[in-house]
């Protein structure tokens, strides 16, 4: 695995899923597939508290990486080595690196997960991890209902007992001629990525097609508000 340990990009900043029982830190990982590769760009930051305070026994992180699918794929770490945080020196402050995945399937989309550790690569204490998906070429993205809690955005709820995103927005052009809202559908697409539609950040899924499909198990209705606050 190739860290490349480089200033970074970013467009903006996700509040969530955050380490230290949602408390100390902002985290964000998201994953570019650039026809070859993988590449894993990982942030965290401080949300008001000093870093004496927050990061524990935490020294690095190490990456898992399993499919997305209808049933939850194997789960692989993908650092031959856990990856130091050099920990921002206040709150006002953020570290940042990147690194390459290099075993990844064309048409196959991802879930990563960097989890921290302790200097004897055992879990930090207060142990905490930050998620996020990626796509390599074409693949199924999600399967669930389709809704609009939030006019005019259209969501997706996944269902229940698969390794899909549990819920986000969905867009891209597969939404052209779509099945009606309450319909339990397949959506696949090239990318999922994080938007910012209001004051709070949600998964997002650019569709290219969308076919009929029913779930094993119903899906249980979710409100807007529990919705975003998924994401917060």
């Amino acid at each position: 695995m190739r860290l490349l340990q480089s200033s970074f990009l970013w467009i903006a900043t996700l509040l969530v899923p955050t380490f230290a029982s949602g408390q100390c830190y902002t985290a964000l990982l998201e994953a570019t597939y650039d026809g070859t590769t993988m590449e894993i760009a990982f942030r965290v930051g401080f949300l008001g508290w000093g870093p004496e305070i927050c990061r524990g026994n935490a020294v690095a992180f190490d990456l898992y990486r399993s499919t997305v699918g209808y049933e939850c794929g194997p789960e692989e770490r993908v650092t031959e080595q856990p990856i130091p945080i050099a920990w921002p020196a206040d709150e006002l402050d953020v570290f940042e690196t990147s690194c390459v995945d290099p075993g990844v399937t064309l048409n196959t989309a991802y879930r990563y997960e960097a989890r921290l550790v302790d200097a004897e690569r055992n879990p930090a204490q207060d142990e905490g991890s930050v998620r996020g998906y990626g796509v390599a070429g074409v693949a199924l993205l999600a399967h669930g209902q389709l809704g609009q809690v939030d006019f005019p955005l259209v969501d997706v709820q996944a269902c229940p007992g698969e390794c899909f995103v549990p819920a986000g927005i969905v867009t891209g052009s597969g939404l052209n001629g779509s099945l009606p809202f309450g319909s339990t559908v397949d959506l696949y697409g090239s990318n999922i990525y994080m938007s910012k539609p209001g004051d709070y950040w949600l998964i997002a899924l650019w569709v290219t097609s969308i076919s009929p499909s029913e779930c094993l198990v119903a899906v249980e209705p979710m409100s807007w508000t529990a919705l975003k606050r998924l994401y917060r």
